[in-house]
């Protein structure tokens, strides 16, 4: 009977070991997943950053064939619009990367990630917010026409969520601060 219950204990030992590697297993491949998914949506990221470059300052005044006047006014416009997009990019880029490294600690505290998640869902409905008072003022300085060529621009930048050319995103693709996405 002593040998039975040595035996019983040692195939209870077994399962639970079993189900420790099953789980540990499952967690690594899950990371590893990941890993990939965030990976290939910085090389996305990436490559619709180099289609953004086309929405600079010529590239508006061209299109919407804006007076000297109306250049004026969106030089201003756009300076408000790039110095907070700016920043709000910026703290994207400092929570993403705080996000990444809580995933990749041995025990990652999920409070702090919904928290972290919380915060990038702010950064960017603030984004989204400042894009839209740029759209609204430079549609304010626009005649009819421009207006709807206007919105034929924009309808490019938020059906395929480009960005709008930010600072900071530019020439500095190969893995600067900015070029990496997640930040990281």
């Amino acid at each position: 009977m002593n040998i039975e219950r040595k035996n019983q204990w040692l195939v209870w030992i077994v399962l639970f070991l079993l189900v420790m590697n099953f789980t540990m297993l499952a967690t690594i491949g899950y990371h590893v997943y990941q890993s990939n998914c965030e990976q290939v949506a910085a090389v996305t990221q990436l490559g619709v950053e180099a289609d953004a470059g086309k929405f600079s300052g010529r590239y508006f005044r061209d299109q919407l064939q804006l007076t000297p006047t109306q250049m004026d006014q969106f030089r201003g416009i756009n300076r408000t619009f790039r110095q907070q997009a700016q920043m709000i990019l910026s703290e994207l880029i400092d929570k993403r990367k705080q996000m990444l490294d809580e995933m990749s600690k041995p025990n990652s505290d999920t409070l702090s990630l919904n928290q972290l998640s919380d915060e990038i869902g702010g950064l960017h409905r603030a984004l989204k917010q400042v894009t839209y008072r740029y759209y609204l003022g430079i549609k304010q300085e626009c005649n009819p026409e421009q207006q709807q060529k206007l919105h034929d621009m924009f309808q490019q930048i938020f059906i395929n969520d480009l960005p709008l050319n930010y600072p900071g995103n530019q020439g500095q693709r190969g893995g600067g601060q900015h070029g990496n996405r997640f930040g990281r």
